[in-house]
């Protein structure tokens, strides 16, 4: 067996598992399925699956917590993953009988650290296999792997039948990203980019995504799927402008979100497949990582300026999309919590380009909008992904329903079609005066919101916000003549600026159009004595069994109870520590997520479950 530490783009869907109730974990799973020839029988199917596991590392890879190193992939000699027949000889209705069995299969829920998250389904018809599913959790699998599967698979189907022998295992993938990760180019690659996201972070605007929410009962995961003609009128945007069609889409993308929100600046949360080396190109694994670019719509400007610095931005996501998850963390949410905006959530962007555009003579008619609840878990509250199949381009936008409601979903979308259709009949036309004839609904804003930094802030929404916290009665938001916003608190005492400022932290991430106030006045006046807010610990037993627990996981720190974890110099990367640490104190009930939020210590400390007699009892306060 091999061992190395988790690649970069692993480390995040680690902390998701570990973070995720059992019961809930499944939801990390992806779902890749493809039609097999006629006339090809089980036991061919699953030899040729073998060969497909054993050609690539991640698929034999499983990742326990060394007990020294933390997290790791070890990559298994030889696994064989387990096969499900689904026979719809006889079924009154195929489609919902494959639709059930399958749905089974990727519902499961894969113990990381005790083998191979991989599984398949073949559907058979009697003795002729018609499709293979595979289910395989993401921190071994993402999008740009489908493809490479699918070849694969079919590459070895087609051998077994001729009855040429196995080909030796791929060289490359995790192990040896792993390794060059750890390199002294690869500190530099993670560094680099790390600046890169500081920088692009600092320009954005005050909010990242103002809306009010639509509903109060989220997060409502949602997916629209549309499937049009338009590929070659794209393709022309793209050639008129020399850019890529890649560029052509983020930017209509950009222009659309700007249009409706009322922002010249735009944050998008790019994805980047990592694959732009030829040795990654048909490499199996989890290689997607993000980046936020800032795109700017300047007053009056054509279509190829706007763009050709959007490609600019793209590049640079592309360039800077590898990097260490855990230091990125670290540095985000510090930052979050310094500036008091949200620096996290935004819109994102994903381009998969398949095939190639063809003609598409006639009118471009849209289908009709296929939308569904989804249980799988949002990376961002408003995410594009785009492909060109052929002569179409395939859109799915996945989405809060809580956030944006489904009908401005699909109408920001069928939008942004409608504005490269003109385009490609108007190339010489402004961006503005594309927005207008691609009819772009547009957010309407009443008086609890107030523009600020090329945004707009939703004063009610901080004020709804400040109320969540148990110890506020009543809050209000004052703009002073510089600006600057004053929230003014009637809250029991006890409560501190310090601690208001952590709670309306925390709740950025959900209330993307909030920010932290510049200043707090609370009534009334919570006790002083003596000390800033930082110095105040708790003098209970429970808060020092937790300090000690920090302090063990990473000796000569020293923690205070009124803060978060990160803001006050805790790693990322010390998290398995911490956790170990503290199980092994009797205490449990704390995730990755907690530590990596905006909760001051004192109320994690509060909030862990002590173990006695193997009974479960909540440790209260006082």
């Amino acid at each position: 067996m091999d061992k190395a530490p988790l690649t970069w783009a692993q480390k995040m869907h680690w902390y998701l598992y570990h973070s995720t109730l059992p019961g809930g974990r499944w939801r990390n799973n992806v779902l890749t399925y493809w039609a097999v020839p006629a006339g090809v029988g089980v036991s061919d199917c699953v030899e040729a699956l073998h060969r497909l596991v054993q050609e690539h590392q991640a698929l034999r890879a499983r990742y326990p917590a060394d007990v020294v190193t933390g997290p790791v992939q070890v990559v298994e000699p030889d696994f064989r993953p387990p096969v499900a027949l689904c026979d719809v000889s006889g079924a009154a209705d195929e489609r919902s009988a494959v639709e059930a069995f399958v749905g089974q299969v990727l519902r499961q829920e894969f113990d990381l650290a005790a083998a191979p998250p991989v599984s398949a389904v073949l559907v058979t018809d009697g003795e002729q296999v018609r499709w293979l599913a595979l289910v395989v959790h993401h921190i071994s699998t993402d999008g740009a792997s489908r493809q490479v599967l699918a070849a694969s698979f079919g590459r070895h189907l087609a051998a077994v039948r001729r009855g040429v022998p196995a080909p030796l295992p791929r060289l490359g993938g995790p192990l040896s990203d792993a390794a060059l990760q750890q390199s002294a180019a690869g500190l530099r690659q993670s560094a680099a980019s790390l600046r890169r996201w500081t920088t692009v972070a600092a320009a954005m605007p005050a909010t990242t995504l103002p809306v009010e929410p639509a509903s109060v009962a989220g997060p409502l995961p949602t997916e629209a799927l549309l499937a049009t003609p338009g590929a070659a009128a794209c393709e022309r945007v793209a050639k008129r402008s020399g850019v890529p069609v890649s560029a052509v889409f983020l930017g209509a993308y950009a222009a659309i979100v700007g249009r409706f929100l009322g922002m010249a600046r735009v944050p998008v949360n790019v994805y980047s497949s990592n694959r732009f080396s030829p040795e990654k190109v048909n490499v199996v694994g989890c290689l997607y990582q993000t980046l936020p670019l800032v795109v700017e719509q300047k007053g009056g400007e054509r279509l190829r300026d706007f763009l050709q610095r959007a490609q600019g931005g793209l590049l640079d996501s592309y360039r800077f999309g590898h990097h260490d998850y855990d230091t990125f963390t670290d540095t985000r949410v510090r930052q979050q919590f310094s500036w008091g905006r949200n620096v996290s959530v935004m819109p994102s962007f994903n381009f998969s380009p398949v095939g190639a555009a063809g003609d598409t003579s006639g009118a471009i008619v849209p289908t009709d909008w296929s939308v569904r609840a989804i249980e799988h878990d949002l990376g961002d509250p408003f995410e594009l992904v785009v492909q060109v199949v052929g002569a179409d381009v395939r859109y799915a936008v996945r989405f809060d329903a809580a956030l944006i409601e489904s009908g401005t979903a699909t109408a920001l979308v069928s939008a942004m079609h409608r504005f490269l259709t003109i385009a490609a009949e108007h190339p010489d036309s402004s961006v503005d005066e594309l927005l207008d004839l691609a009819d772009v609904p547009v957010s309407e804003r009443d008086a609890g919101w107030i523009e600020r930094d090329g945004s707009w802030v939703h004063r009610d929404g901080i004020v709804a916000a400040a109320r969540r916290h148990p110890a506020v009665s009543d809050a209000a938001v004052l703009v002073e003549p510089s600006g600057a916003l004053t929230l003014h608190v009637t809250a029991a005492a006890g409560l501190t600026a310090h601690g208001l400022r952590c709670h309306l932290t925390e709740l950025l991430t959900e209330l993307p159009g909030t920010v932290v106030p510049d200043a707090f006045v609370l009534r009334p006046a919570p006790p002083t004595d003596g000390r800033e807010p930082d110095d105040r610990t708790p003098e209970t037993l429970r808060w020092a069994v937790f300090e000690s627990a920090l302090r063990r996981a990473r000796p000569g720190s020293s923690w205070t109870a009124s803060s978060p974890y990160l803001p006050q110099g805790g790693r990322t990367a010390d998290l398995w520590r911490v956790l170990a640490e503290l199980t092994a104190e009797g205490l449990v009930g704390l995730t990755y997520t907690d530590f990596l939020g905006f909760r001051p210590l004192g109320d994690l400390a509060e909030a862990v479950v002590a173990l006695h007699s193997g009974d479960p009892v909540v440790v209260h306060a006082g």
